[in-house]
């Protein structure tokens, strides 16, 4: 897996979408959504700040290699392959990964 550094990590609150889809596509993984498309009210897709990735054809070994990459830079890793619950708005099986909110 090539995973290319960083200039700054999410923690540091100055993290971006831009950072984040470069983490997913360096891995190999296909952004299916970003700001565009169906997402529940204030959702963070329409503030730049959310994509959804594709779990097609990955299995549970690539999504626990993502989760611990994601999660160790500080971004938001939510498991989507089931549709969460009250959620209105679910496009199907994904990973939805976010920019944390700064404090």
């Amino acid at each position: 897996i090539l995973i290319m550094p960083l200039t700054v990590k999410a923690d540091d609150c100055t993290a971006s979408y831009i950072e984040l889809k470069q983490i997913v596509t360096n891995m190999g993984w296909r952004v299916t959504s970003e700001m565009g498309g169906g997402h529940n009210a204030h959702s963070r897709h329409y503030q730049g700040k959310a994509i959804d990735i594709s779990v097609r054809q990955k299995t549970q070994f690539h999504i626990d290699v993502l989760y611990t990459i994601i999660t160790e830079r500080g971004f938001i890793f939510r498991d989507e392959r089931v549709r969460p619950k009250g959620q209105k708005v679910w496009g199907g099986p994904h990973i939805h990964l976010a920019v944390p909110l700064c404090r």
